[in-house]
């Protein structure tokens, strides 16, 4: 009887750690000081009560801490302030990422409620300020690279002041975190009602396709700790403006327009007025600012005007892009309250003019006369880097009083408006790091080919990464999703031809994953242009010439320019970008571009093993040049700090990049991979390479020890039920518990490698139209099943071990595809109850069973 793989996949889609719901609710309170009462209600379903009270102290004035620590107009400084009641709420071990919604039932004395966020619960990693803020930020790529990037906020902490009932709504999205903590500022008292994270759209939450199941439970944690991981960092909430609560959140992206515009071009009539509610957020390091555009012809032409918390009215006149301040006038009306306020725009003609006028909940605040010639017609929002305005509501009326132009924001596609919406991508990261990475794709993606049969955000992933491609064929590492084509000469802010060249194994490796024969006739024109690229700065011996401007790499010093070493890493990488651009052209007919390219790529094999190779101690060597890192940086150590030379090794010790990718690529022969396994060992920095590694020694047999890498390494402390972090794989793997060291790195995550060694189903053609079913299970497991999805159909695999030493496999083959079946030991003796090899299994329910001899230690060569 075969194994029930549909209750299987049911099973793990309970298990999964992506939400349910839009909505996130906490599960459980970390801890609470102060006057707290009724917190743990806020984590039941049905709700409840948690009241937070401070009562001033008789005889001091009452004081607020909305402007403290913040960039004032007037340069106030800070000042000391008393403990706080707190409590702190636990989302759970999956961990969420959203905007805070606030629920108040009632509050008295308008008190200040800040709420901070971090991945774990402790005082010293959770502080008012959350666990980094705009201070403290990573700055690893520049002082100017903020991370995270828009829409995410770059704080960990949020104040509202809270005047009375009401929903309160997070300005900005917050990247990804288990604990958030809530605490009042000022004397005052609060009811919540309920605290929620609106999740809907911000990242991949998709039941899953495929699953793995095992006999130990560890393995098992780590494959949908895996998937998440990669589902956490799939963002999909890239735009502009949000509709969160009814409320849409205009921002500008890093490298996008200030201004978003109605589709309606006629929206404004010519006298007339609108209304629109407003909320203007409190943000703790600058002053908050809302903004609209009037008369408008596009982003580059229009009429701005914008009112700020310090009770500024500015006037800007916006023509082919040049801004030009017309007014600014002071006004005393309250903003940043926590209230919503109706901000009132009328106009009428007036002689040569246009008379404005704008009050503020009914109140005049300023005016202007605009002499010059109205752009166009059409409303928009004006929203910079910093301000955090919410709008709800808003209508434009004629002179008659018809509304001709409204929207309530409801609908959270926001139809009427034109503003960036970029494609979702996955990124390096949740919390910090939400670019992408070209080169970590490598391995993050496959987290999501064993999980999903829907993989299209790969696909716009890779179509990102070729949107930004220069004239001369580079291809930027980490682009903004929102930027416009580079022009030539700019390599982004990592300049590396590394990163550049890994533009070609990712598009290959979804390429084999999924069979998307049209995204390889899609991106061909990008390929090649690389490759030209790539071949400007090759030898004549196939090897690859560095040069310093883009010099950059993986494990080069802080992330600096400057090792010019001949690396056995970058031709190996090189290697995998001509072999499979070969593949890649025959399978769409360019047979004299793969024919030139296989020459490329024997001719580079050849070179590379003559230069590389050291045949007496049986590994690649890491450089010609010696084993140690040159550095010909131009950036000061007072900028970088101490540059520990990241890459050195040894002269007798094996470079674990390098080795481990000419065995995982199959740049290694058989023999190479044999010898060079037992010396692969655990030494990188580089955590995505201990995970290659183990990928390496499980496809060459050496499952115990692929295994024992990753459960040495802090991939089984975060599968441990008793962690009090998040369920996620973390960028170094040993993160500190406050810093901005992204929690959520799914480069590192290790769902592919379960499913493609443990499990071991393995594409050896693309969309897995021929496969392997070849396990390299570690000793301690008994079992393993799973499913990996395809577009052919899923492929369901058993394995468990035979009371006779052997093993006995269970395996579904979809329609259309073939199955090679090879054991970890011995070899295949059964096949559906004859004698039989196991090699090209047509599709169905096939039963094999395997010798207990050892046969064979190398998995697909």
């Amino acid at each position: 009887m075969s194994p029930d793989f549909e209750e299987g996949l049911r099973k793990a889609r309970a298990e999964a750690l992506a939400p349910r719901s839009d909505h996130a609710r906490p599960v459980a309170v970390a801890w609470s000081r102060g006057d707290v009462s009724g917190a743990e209600s806020l984590c039941r379903p049905g709700g409840g009560l948690a009241v937070v009270r401070l009562l001033p102290k008789r005889g001091r004035p009452i004081r607020s801490s909305v402007t403290e620590g913040r960039t004032s107009e007037h340069g106030a400084p800070k000042r000391p302030r008393p403990p706080r009641p707190v409590f702190v709420l636990d989302f759970g071990k999956s961990s969420v990422e959203g905007w805070a919604v606030i629920r108040v039932c009632s509050a008295c004395l308008s008190p200040v409620l800040r709420l901070s966020y971090a991945n774990y619960p402790d005082p010293d990693a959770l502080r008012e300020d959350g666990d980094f803020n705009e201070e403290s930020r990573a700055r690893y790529m520049g002082r100017d690279m903020q991370l995270p990037v828009l829409p995410a906020n770059v704080n960990r902490h949020e104040l509202y002041r809270i005047p009375g009932t009401g929903v309160f709504v997070a300005p900005m999205l917050m990247p990804q975190f288990r604990y958030m903590r809530v605490q009042l500022d000022t004397p005052g008292e609060i009811e919540i009602e309920s605290i929620e994270v609106a999740m809907r759209g911000v990242c991949d939450t998709s039941p899953l396709d495929g699953y793995f199941v095992s006999s130990d439970p560890e393995a098992n944690r780590l494959w949908q700790i895996g998937v998440w991981t990669a589902q956490l960092a799939t963002i999909r909430t890239t735009w502009a403006c949000n509709a969160v609560e009814g409320r849409i959140q205009p921002r500008q992206l890093t490298r996008g327009t200030d201004v978003h515009l109605s589709v309606a071009r006629d929206a404004l009539p010519d006298e007339g007025s609108l209304t629109a509610t407003l909320e203007c957020g409190v943000n703790p390091a600058m002053l908050a600012h809302a903004g609209l555009a009037l008369f408008a012809a596009d982003p580059a032409n229009a009429l701005l005007v914008s009112v700020s918390e310090g009770g500024v009215l500015r006037w800007v006149r916006r023509n082919r892009g040049e801004d030009t301040t017309l007014s600014e006038t002071l006004f005393t009306a309250p903003l940043a309250n926590g209230a919503p306020h109706r901000l009132g725009v009328s106009w009428q003609p007036h002689g040569a003019a246009v008379r404005l006028d704008i009050s503020l909940d009914g109140m005049r605040i300023g005016g202007l006369d605009y002499f010059h010639r109205p752009h166009g017609r059409r409303l928009g929002f004006w929203s910079r880097r910093g301000w955090w305005p919410s709008w709800s509501k808003i209508a434009v009326r004629d002179a008659s009083g018809a509304v001709v132009f409204s929207d309530d924001f409801a609908d959270p596609v926001l139809p009427k408006w034109e503003f960036e919406r970029p494609d979702p991508f996955v990124s390096d990261g949740a919390k910090r790091d939400r670019l992408i990475w070209s080169g970590d794709l490598y391995w993050a993606a496959r987290n999501l080919y064993y999980a999903f049969v829907d993989c299209s955000v790969m696909r716009k992933t890779i179509a990102l990464l070729a949107r930004n491609q220069t004239p001369e064929g580079y291809v930027q590492a980490c682009p903004y999703a929102e930027q416009p084509a580079p022009e030539s000469g700019d390599w982004g802010p990592f300049e590396s031809d590394e990163f550049a060249a890994w533009f070609l194994p990712v598009l290959y490796d979804y390429w084999l994953h999924t069979g998307d024969d049209g995204a390889v006739r899609e991106f061909y024109p990008t390929a090649k242009r690389l490759l030209g690229y790539l071949g400007r700065f090759t030898r004549k011996d196939g090897l690859f010439e560095p040069r310093m401007e883009t010099s950059k790499h993986a494990v080069s010093p802080a992330l600096q320019k400057g090792d010019m070493r001949h690396r056995s890493y970058m031709d190996i990488l090189l290697w995998m970008c001509w072999r499979g651009a070969a593949d890649m052209a025959r399978a769409i007919g360019k047979k004299g571009d793969a024919k030139a390219w296989d020459a490329q790529a024997a001719k580079l094999r050849d070179a590379a093993n003559r230069a590389y190779w050291d045949d007496e101690r049986g590994f690649f060597r890491d450089a010609i040049e010696s084993d140690h890192l040159t550095w010909r940086g131009e950036a000061e150590a007072s900028d970088i700090g101490e540059m520990a030379k990241i890459g050195e090794v040894s002269p007798d010790e094996v470079a674990m990049e390098p080795n481990a990718l000419a065995i995982e690529s199959r740049f290694a022969t058989s023999e190479q991979a044999r010898r060079i396994c037992p010396k692969l060992t655990d030494q990188s920095p580089v955590r995505k390479f201990i995970l290659l590694s183990a990928i390496a020694k499980a496809r060459s047999g050496f499952g115990e020890d692929a295994w024992r890498i990753l459960v040495g390494n802090r991939w089984g402390v975060f599968a441990d039920p008793a962690w009090d972090g998040p369920w996620a794989t973390a960028e170094g793997m040993d993160p500190p518990r406050h810093g901005p060291c992204d929690q959520s790195h799914p480069d590192v995550a290790p769902a592919g490698y379960i499913s493609s060694c443990i499990l071991g189903i393995m594409p050896l053609a693309p969309g897995f139209s021929r496969f392997a079913f070849a396990p390299n299970p570690p000793e301690g497991m008994s079992f393993a099943e799973g499913r990996v999805p395809t577009k052919a159909g899923p492929i369901d695999a058993r394995w468990e071990r035979a009371t006779d030493g052997g093993f006995l496999f269970d395996l579904v083959v979809p329609p259309g595809t073939t199955a090679n079946v090879v054991p970890p030991v011995g070899r295949i003796v059964d096949v559906d109850g004859a004698s039989g090899d196991g090699l090209a299994l047509p599709p169905g329910y096939h039963r094999l069973r395997s010798s207990g001899s050892i046969f064979c230690v190398s998995t697909f060569r």
